[in-house]
This record gives structure tokens, C-alpha cells and sequence, in this order.
């Protein structure tokens, strides 16, 4: 099985980088920080991170990874955060935050979803599933599609689109 990461790696990538290096001028292009909550617009951000599973093996480093980005995201950036962790990460639970966090945004807000926690890439059907705290390995019933969460246009609300990459890494 896979360790599946569903995490935005170039905005962890890019707030790293913003964090520790001022704004810089590259080919003429100023290239600046933008400021999280100004204006009308608000960021929040779903963190979820599972170690324990009901039937699967624990991880040693997803909670630990999701605390921290949601740390950052909340001190440097002022997201609103809210954080899902073990026992609280059934797939109802993730599903239901998603959902809440889709239905309350407003046109100019944004919402960062990551994920830190056993996941499946189903080679055959080329498609990657999150399994939360009740996933079973056996059975795809309590499993997430990524296919339903960056679902096209058609799921975006007030002009928010979801769309976050994938990237596949083997347990360690």
C-alpha cells in the first residue's frame, strides 16, 4: 500500500520560501507576499492528519505534519484553521468539514485542504483514494476518491474551484 499525500506541495513549498526570504525582483517581475485576510477575503484551511487507523497500521509523522501546517498557515498567514486528527478523521467527519467549509465561503475566500495519512493508488482504475480512521484494506466503503474532491466546475461554489495535486510516496 501507498502512503497517499494529498497536500498542496508548491503553497508548502512557496509560504516556506515567503516565510524565510523578503520580496525579491526577478526579470522585472516584483514578486511580493500577499497578506492573508485583507480586504473581503478570508483564507481558512482543513488540516487533516491520521497516525491511527481502526485497521490499519499507524504512521509515525501525519499528525505531526498536519500540527505544523496548520501552525504556520494560522501564525504566519492568518488562516482560520481547523484542524481534524486520529480518532475525529472517520470519512463522514472528513466529509462533513469539507461540505461546512464549501457552503460557508464567501466569492473572495479561500479554502487549503491537506491531508497527511494512509492513502491507495488503484492502478488499474488510475485513481488515488484517502483512507481516514475507519477505512478498512479490504473495502472501499469508507474510502475517499481524490477524483470526488477535485471534482470539475460543476462543484465549484462562488467562484471556488477545487483542485489540489497529488503526490504518491511509498511508506516508510
Amino acid at each position: 500500500m501507498f502512503l497517499l499525500r494529498i497536500a498542496v506541495v508548491a503553497l508548502w513549498v512557496a509560504l516556506v520560501g515567503l516565510a524565510q526570504n523578503p520580496p525579491v525582483e526577478q526579470r522585472g517581475v516584483a514578486v511580493q507576499r500577499a497578506a492573508a485576510g485583507g480586504g473581503n477575503a478570508r483564507y481558512y484551511a482543513l488540516i487533516i492528519g491520521i497516525n491511527r487507523c481502526q485497521r490499519l497500521l499507524p504512521l509515525g509523522t501525519a499528525v505531526a505534519d498536519a500540527e505544523a501546517v496548520a501552525a504556520l498557515l494560522r501564525e504566519q498567514y492568518g488562516f482560520q484553521v481547523q484542524l481534524l486528527l486520529d480518532g475525529n478523521t472517520t470519512r463522514a467527519n472528513i466529509l462533513d468539514a469539507i461540505n461546512l467549509d464549501r457552503r460557508s465561503l464567501g466569492a473572495d475566500d479561500s479554502l487549503l485542504i491537506y491531508y497527511a495519512g494512509h492513502g491507495h493508488f488503484d492502478r488499474d482504475a488510475d485513481r488515488a483514494y484517502w483512507l481516514p480512521a475507519d477505512a478498512a484494506p479490504d473495502s472501499t466503503s469508507n474510502w475517499i476518491s481524490a477524483d470526488d474532491l477535485t471534482a470539475g466546475p460543476e462543484r465549484c461554489r462562488r467562484g471556488m474551484c477545487c483542485s489540489w495535486p497529488i503526490a504518491v510516496t511509498r511508506a516508510v
